[in-house]
């Protein structure tokens, strides 16, 4: 007997990382409802991750700041745009939520708009407006993406896919090429990505999980010397200035200036991806790049390469007592000057590096 047709909404505002932990749950949704429709809920930031999944019927975009920038400006034109907003998810008629947001106001939102079923976690009591939810006090020893395949208990879907999913259009990796070239390298050529950045979830505080800059340059250094392969240095629009600490030569080139899904089409092509937490690390994962990435206070267990695989993804951490300590979504002073990062030397992550060397 097929299952009744449904449509679905997937709400999470955060950012591109765990809209991409969100993909397996889209993907086991669409095995069981082969028929149903998909809506999602994100930030206009996380959105072209979303935009070409052919799962995906239906993107919404939800920009706090541009609300509240309208908001100071005229209550009238914000209350027209709050109910615009609200009035645009109720007419797909939505059977089914799934609220990642752990947020209320998300929850306010599904049940104004008319949607019955309201799955999701219960974060400091802020699931109040849910019908169906999972106490948590925060992530905390599985991966994210295992908690947001929890949800599908509710509704009798099995969990069989776990891997996360990203489609790039063609005309995103005819740009990407054409930048490869105009930077002197050639696409089909051999080259190992390096991103030293942080990206942007943990805002003022992201240099406390990001590995030294001065260890990715003298980690960049010894593959030129070492290796016979091209370094790609990929910094995020934020984070130009990160390119001044490398210096571009025939092997090593900076890439800054493509769009985000242009990003992911540079990466989808090399061999090797190398990075500390941060939201191009989940690109890698999702297009099944060979990865190496630096944890410091962050629980990898919780964040890592996702499905494991230790042929392909290699964790490099600092075994000291108090990590990791970022817990409950906060992140604590560090009177160790955060030592389970700067201490980890650019030549212990290139013995990973020279393990991982592509036998063609």
């Amino acid at each position: 007997m097929k299952k009744k047709p449904q449509k679905f909404l997937i709400i999470n505002p955060f950012g591109i990382g765990d809209v991409l932990f969100s993909t397996p749950l889209i993907r086991n949704i669409k095995n069981s409802y082969p028929l149903s429709k998909i809506f999602y809920l994100c930030n206009r930031r996380a959105e072209p991750i979303i935009r070409n999944n052919p799962l995906v019927d239906k993107t919404f975009i939800y920009e706090r700041d541009e609300f509240e920038e309208i908001k100071q400006k005229s209550k009238f034109k914000w209350l027209k745009k709050f109910f615009g907003f609200l009035a645009e998810i109720k007419k797909e008629r939505i059977d089914i939520v799934f609220d990642l947001s752990l947020n209320s106001q998300f929850g306010f939102f599904s049940w104004a708009s008319g949607i019955k079923k309201r799955l999701g976690f219960d974060y400091k009591k802020r699931g109040r407006l849910l019908t169906h939810k999972i106490p948590m006090e925060g992530f905390k020893d599985k991966h994210v993406i295992k908690y947001y395949l929890s949800l599908l208990k509710f509704i009798s879907i099995p969990a069989s896919s776990l891997s996360m999913e990203l489609f790039i259009n063609q005309e995103d990796r005819l740009r990407a090429q054409t930048f490869l070239r105009e930077k002197g390298v050639n696409p089909k050529e051999k080259y190992i990505c390096v991103s030293p950045g942080g990206g942007e979830s943990f805002g003022s505080q992201a240099y406390r999980k990001i590995w030294p800059l001065d260890n990715f340059s003298e980690l960049c250094r010894l593959i030129e010397q070492r290796l016979k392969v091209k370094i790609l240095i990929i910094l995020g629009p934020k984070e130009v200035g990160l390119g001044e600490a490398f210096k571009e030569s025939d092997k090593i080139k900076v890439i800054s200036g493509l769009s985000i899904m242009q990003t992911a089409a540079v990466i989808e092509k090399g061999f090797l991806f190398i990075s500390s937490d941060n939201g191009l690390l989940r690109i890698a994962n999702a297009l099944d790049r060979n990865i190496i990435t630096v944890f410091g206070p962050v629980d990898e267990k919780v964040y890592s390469p996702f499905p494991y695989d230790s042929k392909k993804h290699k964790v490099v951490t600092k075994d000291i007592p108090c990590r990791p300590c970022y817990k409950k979504f906060r992140l604590p002073d560090c009177p160790y000057g955060v030592k389970c990062l700067n201490g980890i030397s650019a030549e212990e992550v290139f013995a990973q590096v020279s393990s991982s060397q592509d036998p063609d």
